[in-house]
C-alpha cells in the first residue's frame, strides 16, 4: 500500500509538456509547462532601439523559460521579459534596462523590474503581446509588437501602447497618456 501511494503521489506531480505553438488555455493547469520549443520567441530577444533627434527609446527582451507567473499559479510556460530606457530631448526620463527579480510569488522582489511581459498570440507569430507597466505614470499598458523587415537588411519592429486601464482605483485620479513613446519603429542592434 505504501508503494502504490508513493507512485500515485509521484505521478501526480508529473508535468506535461505542451508546445507554445499549440497554445490551449484549458492546459493552463496541473503542472503543465507551455514550451516555446519551436524557438518562436526568440526572434523578439535582444536589444531594440528608437532614436529621433534627442530622443532615445531602448529596450531589452529576453526569454524566461519555466515561468511560472511569481503567483503560485499551478502551471508554467515560456515567455518574454524585459526593460525599457528613455531619453527625451537629451535628458534621461528612466532607465530600467538593469532590473533584478527572483520573479517568486513575494511581488516585493519585483521592485527593479520594469516589466515587460508576454507571448505571441497565434497564428500571429510575429507579433508579441506584451503588458508594460509605466513607472513614470504609475499605471499598467497594454503594448503590441509587430515583426518587419527594415531597410538594408535590418530587422525592425513597430511598438504600439495602449491604456490598460479603464478606471480609477480607491478613488484616486488616472493618469493620462504615458512617460514612453506610444507608436514608434523600433530597430533591432544586437
Amino acid at each position: 500500500l505504501i508503494l502504490i501511494a508513493t507512485l500515485l503521489s509521484i505521478s501526480c506531480k508529473s508535468q506535461t509538456t505542451y508546445p507554445l505553438s499549440n497554445y490551449d488555455p484549458r492546459n493552463l493547469k496541473n503542472n503543465n509547462y507551455i514550451k516555446d520549443t519551436e524557438g518562436i520567441l526568440n526572434p523578439f530577444v535582444g536589444t531594440w532601439q528608437w532614436i529621433q533627434g534627442n530622443n532615445t527609446f531602448q529596450i531589452i527582451l529576453s526569454k524566461e523559460e519555466h515561468w511560472n507567473g511569481g503567483n503560485n499559479d499551478d502551471y508554467f510556460t515560456d515567455v518574454i521579459v524585459g526593460g525599457y530606457k528613455y531619453i527625451e530631448n537629451g535628458n534621461l526620463v528612466i532607465d530600467k534596462l538593469a532590473y533584478t527579480t527572483s520573479f517568486t510569488s513575494d511581488i516585493s522582489t519585483w521592485s527593479d523590474f520594469t516589466p515587460i511581459l508576454g507571448g505571441v498570440t497565434y497564428p500571429q507569430t510575429n507579433q508579441l503581446n506584451l503588458s508594460v507597466y509605466d513607472k513614470i505614470k504609475g499605471k499598467s499598458a497594454r503594448t503590441k509588437i509587430t515583426l518587419q523587415a527594415g531597410t538594408n537588411g535590418s530587422t525592425q519592429a513597430h511598438w504600439r501602447l495602449f491604456d490598460a486601464e479603464t478606471s480609477n482605483y480607491h478613488g484616486s485620479t488616472k493618469q493620462q497618456g504615458f512617460s514612453i513613446p506610444t507608436n514608434i519603429i523600433l530597430t533591432k542592434i544586437n
